[in-house]
């Protein structure tokens, strides 16, 4: 008996929690008088601890190759881009301040901003050009130096020629204007036009290139004074002798 009675005041007991019921019969109620059961919930198990630990897991869980992904793209965004030791941080300052073409202005405002540490990203958005266009000025810069970054001057592009005189026949030409036209009047577009048709071997040219030869030569339109159709000649010239004894 006493055997018996200490054996159970050793063994230790094991509570049970109760069950929490949540009752939602009036929430539940429809308006044609039926009800709906009572649901019950158990939480013993979510509630129990565990050696003072909780067993809830997050609601939201980031598989680590995500994390690692998300790291990368993190690190590609904010990374500095690589300038080759060519010239300080000041002097690109002072090339960028003493430029005089905004181009080149524009390039050394970039490298000057990259070597402070900003990305080509921020520094492209903040100067206001391409992406694309800023990385290749700084893979021009890190392969030539200073020389990618000057602007180059194309050559100059030749116009097509359309004379229609040589250097003698246009020597010719002038000669011919300082005495008289063929039909010894005044030298005109059409009759240099003329000239240069029976010249060169052409069927036709125009009267607009006759004159602009003339103007080319140093000529330029004469013209007579004009006269009033009621105009009397007589008076005319006793008022130009009055004036000339005067």
């Amino acid at each position: 008996m006493n055997l018996a009675w200490w054996t159970l005041r050793s063994t230790p007991q094991r509570t049970i929690a109760p069950q929490r019921t949540i009752d939602t019969t009036t929430d539940d109620r429809h308006h044609n008088g039926r009800s709906t059961p009572q649901r019950a919930i158990d939480t013993t198990a979510d509630d129990r601890p565990h050696n003072g630990r909780s067993t809830a897991q997050p609601r939201a869980f980031i598989s680590y190759d995500r994390q690692y992904q998300f790291m990368v793209q993190t690190f590609k965004m904010t990374r500095v881009a690589h300038l080759a030791p060519y010239l300080s941080s000041f002097e690109l300052k002072k090339r960028y301040r003493e430029a005089t073409h905004p181009v080149e202005g524009r390039r050394w405002q970039l490298l000057w901003l990259i070597s402070l540490g900003w990305t080509i990203k921020e520094a492209a958005k903040v100067i206001g050009i391409n992406y694309d266009y800023a990385k290749e000025i700084v893979k021009g810069y890190n392969q030539q130096g200073e020389i990618a970054i000057l602007r180059k001057k194309l050559p100059p592009k030749k116009r097509p020629s359309h004379a229609l005189l040589n250097t003698l026949q246009l020597e010719e030409l002038r000669l011919s204007l300082k005495g008289e036209s063929p039909d010894r009047g005044i030298w005109s577009g059409p009759k240099v036009a003329l000239w240069i048709a029976q010249k060169t071997g052409r069927q036709q040219v125009g009267k607009q290139r006759g004159w602009e030869y003339l103007k080319n030569c140093g000529y330029s339109p004469q013209r007579p004074r004009p006269r009033h159709r009621k105009g009397d000649e007589f008076e005319q010239e006793e008022f130009k002798k009055n004036s000339i004894s005067e």
